[in-house]
């Protein structure tokens, strides 16, 4: 079903909320599929509460390569384009998302996300854009599970490329996050390509991040971790075969609480900061197989990580060296 069947225009002036709205509810729970064709659509970030547009469970909703989903410009300190929230089987392909991040009139708050992902589970988003979001181009929240992510794009959003601070299964592939936090003054701990980040209590767990391009982020490439002290978890995650280039701090920075995770066969060069950083208290990792090279830090860097194995990578040119460590012990 188009959703100009519903009166959405996709002129680039008129406020489409409403009539996409309606037809998404129409679909919804039908196993069907709503069309967006070619066009720009105004949409209001806080049109459902603090969401925009909402999807509903067994549903796809499908974006032509020239349909863009833009947020009418605003100052509040939340928002979202498109929000999967509290549903399941839902598809998301093609189209982009376009925040208001250089017209955005508030400057408080970072929540500012086009597309939402949150108590929600068997949700697959493939062939999507999100750009010049205030907050992420992608968030993942509130105990969500088995989210896949492929062969999409987070560019130049302003917080994060793309964050989950709870979920359980996630598999991002064959995607890229570039450029986030560029062109202004960083938010407070954003500017990373792809973040795992449990807040206290949270988890986040069975993560595979493989095959995609991270580069040019204001700080990490990519970054895990949490608050270990306050109950936050991060663990089971692969990051493996990815290209991490060019970032303004450390390529791959697995934090405090990371634990049982993997880090494979990347190709980690040119960051500002160390090449692989594993950070205070994350034991038990395994990073095996990188090539670090040309870091400004050191190729790998490892601080206070008990029973991790950290064999076979090679580092080159790195202005720190190839290896550091502190207080470690395992291989």
């Amino acid at each position: 079903t188009s959703v100009k069947t519903y009166g959405a225009k996709g002129d680039g002036v008129t406020d489409d909320t409403a009539a996409i709205q309606s037809c998404i509810n129409a679909v919804a729970g039908t196993n069907g599929t709503v069309l967006v064709p070619d066009g720009t659509y105004m949409i209001n970030g806080n049109y459902n509460g603090s969401f925009g547009l909402r999807l509903g469970s067994n549903m796809t909703f499908a974006m032509t390569s020239g349909a863009v989903l833009k947020v009418i410009t605003n100052g509040v300190d939340n928002y979202s384009i498109l929000t999967a929230g509290t549903v399941s089987n839902v598809t998301i392909t093609g189209g982009t998302l376009t925040g208001d991040r250089l017209t955005h009139t508030g400057s408080s708050g970072q929540d500012g996300h086009g597309l939402v992902i949150g108590n929600a589970s068997n949700i697959t988003v493939t062939g999507l854009k999100a750009t010049q979001c205030w907050g992420d181009g992608i968030y993942i929240t509130n105990s969500s599970s088995n989210i896949t992510v492929t062969n999409s794009i987070c560019d130049h959003n302003y917080r994060m490329g793309m964050s989950a601070t709870a979920v359980n299964g996630l598999n991002v592939s064959y995607s890229t996050f570039s450029n986030t936090g560029q062109d202004g003054p960083l938010l407070p701990g954003g500017g990373s390509g792809f973040d795992l980040e449990p807040n206290a209590g949270e988890t986040v767990t069975n993560v595979n991040f493989s095959h995609n391009s991270v580069t040019g982020n204001a700080q990490y490439g990519i970054g895990t971790g949490g608050r270990y002290t306050s109950g936050a978890v991060t663990n089971y995650v692969t990051i493996a075969s990815n290209t991490v280039t060019g970032n303004g701090s450390d390529g791959i920075y697995c934090n405090d609480g990371t634990t049982l995770s993997t880090v494979t066969s990347n190709t980690v060069t040119g960051n500002s900061g160390h090449g692989i950083e594993l950070g205070e208290i994350s034991p038990s990792n395994t990073v095996t197989g990188n090539t670090a090279s040309n870091n400004s830090g050191y190729g790998i860097y490892a601080t206070q990580c008990t029973g991790s194995t950290i064999t076979g990578n090679t580092g080159s040119g790195n202005k720190g060296g190839g290896f550091y460590h502190d207080s470690c012990s395992g291989t």
